[in-house]
This record gives structure tokens, sequence and C-alpha cells, in this order.
């Protein structure tokens, strides 16, 4: 009974801490692009001018409604969203363990020890830049949340809490919901045809009920007259990135690693009946309709595959892996169920799952000045970890004539946690946290705080990697490369006014955006001006043609702004 208290205050006080870990902040990253609907609504006159904020279809509409409910309750936006995405990590941890105990319930602890300390050390990203834990509040995290929420009733048996989880988040995020449909439906044909009809009515009813406000709006952007060109701006322009797989085809490697893991998991586990086809489903649907879709836009490319964003789920197939093959390697090493070392396939997958992920850290590169040290350590500890165990026995028997028992082998896999995540605390939480330090960039944080100064209704052009111009100066401005429209033609009217701002016709790349911003002349900026009644322009300090022409209103060593209408000249 001790015991048992004690190992539930290690995994609360490890899922907070772990919460805890990811940062706080506000203003940053997608939320310059997703906080600004909500902020709008809260408060009409937050940006007045600005093209984005006021006349756009924004993604994710529904996530507006969490910043009004934040504003009903009186609390200051910045705590309420870090209060609230705290929530959202610690359902999306708690969820993680819940999994592990449905699969090794007696290794619970060590298992979750081990795929927590992947989590700190190496983090939850994964192909196309996908990731299920986030630094700040955004759309995809309650996506993230209410989805691994919703695998794990799903493994439970409970098909109408699952569809009730997968319902909220993709009532938040419409790309979840989609993808659900998918998934789910491939892990209930591999359950068989047996009660096949009540479980789908059971998963699906709640999940068409919030699919079916959104039904109109993904028609008309179909048939819109811009939507061929607006989805190639996006995916080929905006987003080859995340849509166009060739362009980072080398995430694929340790995405294969731990698929190969995976399925050594999947084929070694000792679970029986009913949890058994429903993992065995559930984690198969997932890799193969993964696979299937790069398949389909790398073989041959078909823009509609690449829209659903498949990848997003990769984060989740290369965590249920992760659970799987640690959970496996233990009870091999430890429990009554042994991995079948004799079969070939079986030591084949284990030799290549391992060999990718250390392929990987080597592509990945060993920079002692950034994250990638600790990561690619974290990846190389997990390799070596899986070795030992595999070899268990031939180890401590043979060199240490001792038995290493389940007590020390829990106290280890806490002990690695720990130190895991003290360095994180230590090393980046505070840096990576804008709302308890400085911010690391003085000179945006002078800018924007000069342009919040300025007068409300004054509008800029910008650099159009200053993300966090328009959120952090909370002043209006002609567009930025970050924030797009998700309707066709909000795009082509994204991409009018980036090339405008950048001076590139045909625009093909952002790199070509950034190098066209920087030959920035008096000609553009009086086109500009005629065009977007702009009043003021921030140049970099090599950028002096302009600032010779024009009145410099503000100056730091990395920034100049110059007055381009009369308001802004007589603010001087």
């Amino acid at each position: 009974m001790i015991e048992k208290l004690r190992e539930n205050w290690f995994v609360v006080l490890a899922i907070v801490a772990a919460a805890f870990e990811r940062g706080l902040n506000y203003k940053e990253n997608n939320q310059n692009t997703y906080l600004v609907d909500g902020l709008v609504k809260v408060d009409p006159n937050f940006i007045p001018g600005d093209w984005f904020a006021y006349s756009t279809l924004h993604y994710h509409e529904n996530f507006s409604n969490v910043l009004l409910f934040l504003d009903w309750l009186g609390l200051p936006m910045p705590i309420g969203t870090v209060v609230v995405v705290l929530l959202l990590r610690i359902l999306i941890f708690w969820s993680i363990y819940k999994t592990i105990c449905l699969v090794t319930p007696k290794y619970a602890i060590e298992v979750f020890a081990v795929v927590l300390s992947i989590i700190v050390g190496y983090g939850s990203s994964s192909v196309a830049g996908s990731s299920m834990i986030s630094s700040v509040l955004q759309p995809s995290v309650f996506g993230a949340a209410f989805s691994f929420a919703g695998i794990l009733f799903f493994l439970r048996g409970n098909y109408l809490a699952s569809g009730l989880c997968i319902a909220f988040g993709g009532y938040m995020h419409t790309n979840f919901l989609i993808l659900g449909f998918v998934y789910l439906g491939l892990s209930h044909l591999c359950l068989g045809t047996s009660t096949l009809f009540k479980r789908l009515l059971l998963q699906f009813v709640p999940m068409l009920a919030a699919l079916a406000p959104k039904i109109p709006f993904l028609l008309e952007m179909m048939t819109s007259e811009n939507s061929d060109l607006g989805s190639h701006i996006f995916i080929f322009i905006r987003s080859p990135h995340h849509y166009v797989p060739s362009s980072y085809s080398i995430d694929f490697i340790l995405f294969a690693g731990w698929a190969a893991l995976g399925i050594v998991g999947v084929k070694s586990l000792n679970l029986e009946g009913d949890l058994k086809r429903r993992v065995t489903g559930l984690y198969c649907s997932l890799l193969g309709m993964i696979v299937v879709a790069s398949l389909l836009t790398t073989v041959v490319f078909i823009p509609t595959v690449s829209r659903l964003f498949v990848w997003r789920m990769t984060p989740y197939c290369d965590m249920f892996a992760q659970i799987l093959f640690t959970a496996a390697m233990v009870n091999h090493a430890f429990g009554e169920r042994r991995i079948a070392t004799k079969d070939p396939r079986v030591v084949i997958s284990i030799i290549l799952g391992l060999c990718l992920i250390l392929g990987w850290t080597v592509i990945d590169g060993w920079d002692f000045e950034d994250d990638t040290i600790v990561e690619n350590m974290t990846l190389f500890g997990f390799a070596l970890v899986a070795v030992v165990l595999f070899f268990r026995d031939t180890l401590w028997k043979r060199f240490l004539h001792s038995s290493f028992g389940n007590r020390r082998v829990s106290l280890f896999c806490c002990g690695i946690l720990l130190i895991f995540m003290s360095d994180s605390f230590i090393n980046s939480f505070y840096s990576n946290s804008n709302l308890l330090g400085d911010r690391p960039d003085e000179a945006k944080v002078e800018l924007y705080e000069w342009a919040s100064s300025s007068e409300k209704d004054a509008r800029f052009v910008v650099p159009l990697w200053l993300e966090n111009f328009r959120l952090t100066g909370e002043r209006a401005i002609i567009v930025d490369w970050k924030s797009t429209p998700v309707d066709p033609d909000g795009l082509v009217e994204w991409y009018r006014r980036v090339q405008d701002v950048s001076g590139v016709e045909g625009l093909e790349s952002s790199i070509a955006a950034y190098e066209g911003y920087l030959k920035m002349d008096e000609e553009r900026l009086r086109y500009l001006v005629d065009r977007y009644e702009i009043d003021y322009a921030v140049l970099l300090v090599e950028m002096e043609g302009p600032a010779e022409v024009f009145p410099v209103v503000f100056r730091n060593e990395e920034f100049v702004v110059i007055a381009l209408s009369e308001d802004g000249v007589a603010s001087k």
C-alpha cells in the first residue's frame, strides 16, 4: 500500500514537473497567428487597421472562444493562457501514463520514466516539424491533448468517450478531427466485423456532430475560384516545410527507426484478447496511414493528400512505438514475457531501428553549444539502455555476478528522468519562459516597446520575418510571412502583399522574400505608402538608403524606423 502511494506521488510530481518544463510563454511562436482573432474579439480596437486581424478568415476560429472565456473569468490573458496550456500538458502526460498502465501494469513506472525522459531530453517533435507538446497555448495543443485521451479511451474499449474526446479536440483543430476518422476507422476494421456498426456509431456520432458545422466552409474552400491557386501558394510557397515531404525527407529516418521498434513491441508484448487487437489495430492503422500518405506525396504528389497533413500524427505514432518497445524490453529483462531472440525478423527489426536512431544523431550533428547535444545524448542513451536490457542476463550474470532486481531498475529509470528534468530546468526553463525572464533579443524588445508607444492607428511595413511585431508591438502591419488566412481568396491577397513588400514578382520562397526586403528603396516605399497608407517602415541598420531620404524616428543597434507620413514625422 505504501509502495503504491509512493508510485502515485512520483507519477503526479513527474507529470507536473514535465508540464512546467516546456516553459511559460505568451505572445510567442504560433500565437502570433492564433491569438489575433480572439484578442480582437475581446478588444475590437486591439490593432486598428490591421488587414490580417480584421479582414481575413482565421484558422481554427473556435479557439478564440478560449480567450473570450478567460476574459469572462477576469483572468489576465498571459496568466490564463499559461494555466490552460499547463492543464492540457498534464492531460497529455496523464494519458500517456494510463496508456502504459494498460500495456504493462507491472512495469508502468519504469516504462513511464524512460518515455518521459525521452520527451524531456529530446522532445516530442517528429516529421515535418509536427509536435505533441507545445511551448505555448494554441489550437493544436487542444487537438493533441484530447486526441491522446481519445486514443486511451479507444484502447480501453470506451468508444463513446473516445469519440467525445476526439470531437472536442477537432472542434478546436479540424485537422485532428478529419485524421481521427481515418485512423480510428481503420482501427475498428482491424477489430473485425463483430459489433462493427455499434462501435462505429459510438465512435463517430460525436465526431460527426463536431464536423457538421465545418462542412459548408470546407466545401466553399474546395469550390472557390482561387482554390487551386490558393492551394499552390500555401503548399509550395508558404509551407513546403509542412506539406512537401521531399523538403524534409531526412525526418523519416528517425520515424522509421521508431516504427521498426514499435513493430517489435507489438509482436513481443504479452497482451491478450480485445486489448491486444485494439493495440495492434491502432498502431498499425496510424503507421499505415502515415506510410500511404507519404508514398502518395513522394512517389506521386497528390495535393489533397498533402493538405490533409497526415504527418501531424507522426509524434503519436512515435510515442506509441516508444511505449510498446520500452515495455517489451523491460518485460524481456525482468518479466515473464521474453522477446523472441531466435526470430531473425525480430532481431533485424531491433538492429535496424536502433541503427536508424543512432544514424539520425550522426546526421543531426553533435553541437555542444545548443540543444542538439542533449537531444542526441537522449537518443544515444535510449539505444544503450535497450541493448543493456536485451542482453541483461549475459551482462549481469557473467560480469557482475549479481541480480539487478525490480527495485533497482525502478530507481535507475527514475534517476535518469531526474537527471534530464534537472538539466532542463537548470539550463533552459528560465530562458525559454518569456513570462519569467527577459527576452533574449533586446533589440527586438526595444523596437516592440517603441512601436506600442506610437499612434494607436499607425500602420507599419516590417521585415517579413518579424513575426512578433503585430502581436507584441500591437500595431497594424501590411503583412508578415508567418500569419496567413485560411481561405483561398485570403491566401491570394496575402501573396500579393508579400510580393509588394518584398518587391519580388512571382515569389517562390521565404528566402527570396527576405532578400527582397533587404533591397527596399525609396520608390518601393512610396508605392507602399500610396497603396497601403502606411506611416512607418522598419528597416535593418544596414539598409541605409531609405534612412537617408526619410526622417528616422527610432534607432538601436539592429533596427531603424523611418516616418513615411506627416503624422509619423510629427511624432518624431
